[in-house]
């Protein structure tokens, strides 16, 4: 009897929880996996790495302009990083778009599709500080969608020091993000967690989960970059 008592605690408690941080969308077909061509005034190209590890050279490129292979080594060209082919699951699905407009900071967008194993997605904290970045400052931020109620993203300001070690400059830049089954869609990692065990548990499905990102560097004025950020965000 104390164990029921004790099961049922914890499903209430969880219950709550996804309640208070999940949010529940239509239900939507998943969508084909692509970024759209122009976000405002902003035109997008996608990104090519070369495959080559002792060359690894990366590019911007519309589709009618991407090379067949590496311009600088004549290796192949893949839309992910030869250490990002190499760690994640052969099921994972990625894409990116650099988003330039003259005069504006660019904007790069990446969505990752998870497949059957987790590890498709990390927690963004994590990995962005063993990529050698400093978050400065974290929370949330409403982005107002038409017709609907709004998408809440994570947004991390962050700070880099230059690989070149003759400058050692400082990099700030702004990196918005949020995850999404196409059925609930929530800026906490945890959150996102606990509705894939629910879905396991409760319903005996595992959906596959994307990770949306945003990123672009700082101005300077914070103010400007958080609706810079949230405007970009709300075309996307």
């Amino acid at each position: 009897m104390k164990e029921r008592l004790v099961l049922l605690t914890l499903l209430a408690i969880t219950t709550a929880f996804l309640a208070w941080f999940g949010e529940s969308m239509s239900d939507t077909a998943w969508p084909v996996l692509a970024l759209p061509e122009e976000v405002g005034r902003f035109r997008g190209a996608d990104i090519f790495y070369c495959q080559n590890e002792f060359c690894m050279h990366s590019l911007t490129a519309a589709d009618s302009d991407t090379p067949a292979k590496c311009p600088k080594c004549g290796s192949t060209l893949d839309t992910m990083a030869l250490a990002e082919r190499r760690l994640l699951p052969a099921d994972t699905s990625l894409i990116r778009r650099k988003y330039e407009f003259p005069g504006s900071p660019a904007f790069f967008v990446s969505i990752v599709v998870s497949g059957q194993e987790r590890r498709s997605i990390h927690k963004p904290q994590v990995c962005l500080v063993g990529q050698g970045y400093a978050i400065t400052s974290q929370r949330t931020l409403a982005v107002p969608l038409l017709g609907t109620a709004p998408l809440h993203v994570m947004l991390l300001g962050l700070t880099r020091r230059s690989a070149e070690q003759s400058s050692g400059m400082l990099y700030s830049s702004s990196y918005m993000y949020w995850f999404t089954d196409g059925h609930h869609r929530t800026p906490y990692h945890v959150s996102r967690l606990l509705l894939m065990a629910r879905d396991n548990i409760v319903h005996g499905i595992r959906r596959r989960w994307a990770y949306i990102t945003i990123a672009s560097q700082s101005s300077g004025n914070a103010k400007e970059d958080v609706d810079e950020m949230r405007d970009f965000a709300q075309k996307l």
